[in-house]
């Protein structure tokens, strides 16, 4: 179908057989595997745009890029992307960006050139803004997923058979849209998840980090131990992680938050 981007209310079908509530990664997957299998689905997803600039994801591991390939999204993903998994595969320890080699661990996170054991595809290094720009794409040119930005879900009920969806704009105004089934793929503050009372379970790691985008062209000269998929150090007793996020001498560095 199509995009409709900053979509109106008025551009919402009156009943869809599957709504799904986020644009994410895995919404946008959910509308194409939904497409692939001939079911219609409309994503509703608040942000107008991807930023590419904000620190998410670097790595689609092997297991998802085997799904996408039964979508004949993996090649596309891989040309999309804008380090090859040649580039970089390890992750590797070290005392500082330019000393000494702690520990290499090589082809970490599923990143082979090949098959990874039994699956037909590898990892890819990729920022999570190229991959949702591919899936978004792709939606485009299907014929039964259509995707509409600038809306958000703000609550459901049942309807007979079904779910009865509040779909809002940015001024406030709302409107209900019938669904079959409704999937909830709209992160940690899931109104989906809300409106069934499930609790978000268990919680994120022990300390949490300050991810930072920047650009510097003498940095990856300088360091000793080479290219690496994330290259680790510690100083000071405090470490701190970095790696490759594109070309144009992007690198996102990584650093533990205060206070946590």
């Amino acid at each position: 179908m199509t995009i409709f981007h900053r979509a109106e209310l008025d551009e919402l079908p009156e009943q869809v057989p599957v709504l799904i509530s986020g644009g994410g990664p895995s919404g946008l997957f959910l509308a194409l595997d939904l497409a692939h299998r001939g079911i219609r689905s409309v994503v509703i997803e608040p942000r107008f745009s991807i930023d590419p600039d904000r620190p998410r994801a670097k790595t689609t591991n092997a297991r998802t890029m085997t799904h996408l390939r039964r979508l004949g999204l993996a090649d596309v993903l891989r040309r999309a992307a804008p380090l090859p998994v040649e580039f970089a595969q390890d992750v590797i320890f070290c005392s500082s960006l330019t000393g000494r080699e702690i520990r290499r661990f090589p082809h970490a996170f599923q990143l082979e050139t090949g098959r990874y054991e039994p699956q037909p595809e590898g990892g890819q290094q990729v920022p999570q803004p190229v991959l949702e720009a591919v899936l978004r794409e792709a939606v485009a040119a299907s014929g039964q997923a259509t995707l509409l930005t600038g809306l958000r879900v703000d609550g459901y009920e049942s309807a007979g058979t079904g779910q009865r969806v509040v779909v809002s704009d940015a001024s406030g105004d709302s409107r209900a849209v019938g669904c079959t089934f409704l999937a909830g793929a709209d992160g940690a503050s899931s109104t989906i998840r809300r409106g069934l009372d499930l609790r978000l379970e268990g919680g994120s790691a022990a300390l949490s980090n300050i991810s930072v985008l920047f650009r510097s062209r003498d940095l990856g000269g300088t360091i000793s131990a080479g290219p690496g998929r994330a290259v680790l150090g510690s100083r000071s007793g405090r470490r701190g992680d970095g790696g490759p996020h594109g070309s144009g001498h992007h690198v996102v560095g990584n650093h533990p938050r205060r206070g946590r």
